[in-house]
């Protein structure tokens, strides 16, 4: 019986570390991301608004960047695009 009592206890104990205790440290907001979440709204009020085609600019720039970052990136598997086997 004593078995029984420590079993069911030490099952309780863990259940509760591993699903009770995640779900109540997601849900708290640090006080650094609340300052953080006002700063950014003024800054978005700041910013100079992009026309079109420095959007695009912008974005051809970052994909050059992006090519030039994955350049020396060598696969660790190799996939069969055309899925035979």
């Amino acid at each position: 019986m004593s078995a029984h009592r420590t079993f069911s206890w030490f099952a309780h104990t863990l259940i509760e570390v591993m699903l009770v205790r995640p779900v109540a440290a997601q849900n708290t907001t640090p006080p650094a991301q609340a300052v953080d979440k006002s700063q950014s709204s003024s800054q978005a009020a700041a910013r100079k608004n992009l026309t079109f085609d420095e959007f695009v600019d912008s974005t051809i720039l970052q994909e050059r960047r992006l090519t030039q970052l994955m350049r020396y990136f060598k696969p660790a598997a190799q996939t069969n695009p055309s899925g035979a086997a």
